[in-house]
């Protein structure tokens, strides 16, 4: 199970860092370059866990992030966090007014209004 999770982990973190890599460049990259760079650094991240058999995902992104990616890399983390709250409340106020409508038409049919 850990070895799937953390395959998964350093899957995304390929991609986030290829990404983030390749959109500080000025050139236009294609879609298959940046695949085969993704799957490069993703099988050199599964090496490097192979050989280290005790690093867990915080050696191995301390080991392939430098510097200059922590920040917008950590922004990136913090963003997707936050929509994925957003999208929460959303669904959780519409889930609720869903409910609560009925209940409350129910509730408040045989109330007189003076």
């Amino acid at each position: 199970m850990r070895s799937f999770l953390l395959s998964y982990r350093l899957k995304q973190l390929s991609r986030d860092i290829t990404k983030q890599t390749f959109s500080d460049t000025t050139e236009r990259v294609d879609a298959e370059a940046l695949k085969q760079a993704q799957f490069m650094l993703y099988s050199d991240m599964l090496q490097y866990a192979e050989d280290e058999p005790d690093a867990d995902y915080r050696v191995i992104y301390e080991h392939f992030v430098d510097e200059t990616l922590k920040h917008p890399l950590s922004q990136h983390r913090q963003k997707r966090i936050l929509c994925g709250i957003a999208v929460a409340c959303v669904v959780t106020l519409l889930v609720g007014s869903m409910i609560l409508q009925p209940i409350l038409a129910e509730n408040l049919k045989n109330v007189n209004i003076y």
